[in-house]
């Protein structure tokens, strides 16, 4: 019998499988985690030691000289340049003094009686209500009545936690003793009068 040839030249290649879709998908999302990755570095601030190089500082002229590189000053560089690295000392109200522990003690000694002065105990400053009112919970429990008193600084507002007013410097220190036992730091507050 014979053989029909005619279609045997041609080579049979096999059928093309389809890529399945999770595939798809899990290309999909790496390539755009990796993106993400890369647009996420590129806006990062960068990263300071902790210390200017000496080519960012600014030098210093006295008054009246004149710059002797010409160069324009930029105003946004030297606001931050003359920015204070700390300003809790412009945040404090004028009518608050911060007690040392050791004038605390001391002043207990050889305080009379009679001696003038209103003490508070700040135990916290919180800009969330809710930890001050947590803090406030806290010392409830430990029988202690605290106030929570808002202050606004620099347009924020922020909520101190204050046990007091203390005349009488003993109990000052009693109270201060029973919160450090409870390991809660809290700062004596002298009120100007």
């Amino acid at each position: 019998m014979a053989r029909d040839y005619k279609d045997t030249w041609k080579k049979k290649s096999p059928a093309r499988t389809a890529v399945p879709g999770w595939v798809w998908l899990a290309s999909g999302l790496a390539i755009g985690l990796f993106v993400a990755f890369l647009v996420w570095l590129d806006k990062r601030p960068a990263v300071s030691s902790g210390s200017a190089p000496p080519a960012t500082q600014p030098t210093t002229h006295p008054p009246g000289s004149a710059n002797p590189d010409k160069k324009k000053a930029d105003p946004k560089s030297d606001a931050a340049v003359q920015k204070p690295r700390f300003d809790f000392y412009t945040i404090l109200p004028e009518m608050e003094v911060i007690v040392p522990a050791k004038e605390v003690k001391n002043a207990a000694r050889a305080a009379a009686p009679g001696t003038p002065g209103t003490y508070f105990l700040q135990a916290g400053s919180f800009k969330n209500m809710a930890d001050a009112d947590t803090l406030k919970a806290r010392l409830a429990l430990l029988g202690m009545e605290a106030k929570i008193e808002p202050v606004n600084v620099e347009d924020d507002t922020w909520y101190r936690v204050r046990l007091g007013p203390f005349k009488d410097m003993e109990q000052l220190n009693k109270m201060l003793g029973e919160l450090r036992q409870n390991n809660i730091n809290a700062l004596p507050v002298r009120v100007k009068s």
